[in-house]
């Protein structure tokens, strides 16, 4: 018998086309173009990849016309210089852009994971952004959104080095459930940005170590060279975690060496991976002489 094929994830109307990305292909370009061996990197896969995850998650209308509209806005209007932005951070159009994101991520948790015992959290996170992006005065009330935009880091005791590396050029979603009084949430890191979108606020939460987040709003205040950069302190577990394992993956794959001492440096000594690469060893100085 012929398997019925999968509706839209947005409209559920329409089938799904196979090849709707998670994460805007435009960011996975910008990670090739500064990978030492053109692929993508910060990845688990024995082989190299030359693709980010996609699936039958949209159908054609929906990924090349609604979802394509917020990603032409937020690549040209803010991803290229995102820390020169203001305005067009709390443009309906960017939220909606990072809030399709955490929505294409709960579908592919909820195609692709292996636990089922996580399915009902991630059609908890997929329904919530859902309706956010059916209705956008929902974000800042049920669904809030904290940003932040990748800067140097430099000097943290709390982060590992290679976190310049990872903030940079990972392509990263991790479902994080309510823990303390700290609300569900979800946590996307793409290329420059990374972001929590979360069920309640994190202001007022005693487990929260934020000094003062910052919550995009459509038409509100956000100025991202000074709001939540703490972000990355406050999620240094997590952080810490996934760059451990992916260093760990990297060296067992003999990729560590070739990335470190490869021709490639010599030759595009400004690529990303390779500045981002000096910044964590500044950071890995800093905190042998700060940090006990």
């Amino acid at each position: 018998m012929k398997e019925t094929a999968a509706l839209c994830g947005y409209c559920m109307k329409e089938p799904t086309i196979d090849h709707s990305h998670v994460v805007s292909r435009f960011m996975g370009m910008h990670i090739k173009r500064n990978s030492p061996f053109g692929n993508l990197l910060n990845t688990w896969s024995k082989r190299p990849e030359h693709d980010i995850h996609k699936g039958p998650y949209l159908c054609r209308k929906c990924d090349n016309e609604v979802f394509s509209a917020w990603e032409n806005f937020f690549s040209n209007s803010v991803w290229k210089n995102p820390l020169g932005k203001r305005a067009e951070w709390t443009h309906e159009d960017s939220i909606k852009f990072l809030v399709s994101l955490a929505f294409r991520y709960a579908l592919h948790f909820i195609k692709t994971s292996p636990i089922l015992i996580n399915k009902p959290y991630s059609e908890y996170i997929r329904d919530i952004s859902l309706e956010a992006l059916q209705n956008t005065s929902l974000v800042g009330n049920s669904v809030h959104l904290y940003p932040f935009v990748h800067r140097p880091i430099l000097n943290s005791c709390k982060l590992m080095p290679g976190i310049n590396h990872f903030l940079s050029l990972a392509i990263h979603g991790e479902s994080l459930p309510k823990e303390g009084d700290l609300p569900n949430a979800i946590l996307v890191v793409v290329p420059k940005v990374s972001f929590l979108l979360c069920d309640g606020k994190l202001s007022g939460c005693k487990d929260n170590t934020m000094k003062s987040p910052a919550e995009l709003v459509v038409g509100g205040n956000f100025d991202p060279a000074c709001d939540n950069t703490d972000l990355p302190d406050f999620i240094s577990t997590v952080l810490n975690r996934q760059i451990g394992q992916g260093q760990a993956h990297q060296k067992q794959l003999g990729r560590w060496e070739k990335m470190r001492y490869g021709a490639d440096k010599f030759i595009n000594p400004g690529k990303i991976c390779y500045v981002a690469q000096a910044q964590d060893r500044e950071l890995l100085h800093w905190k042998r002489a700060n940090c006990r």
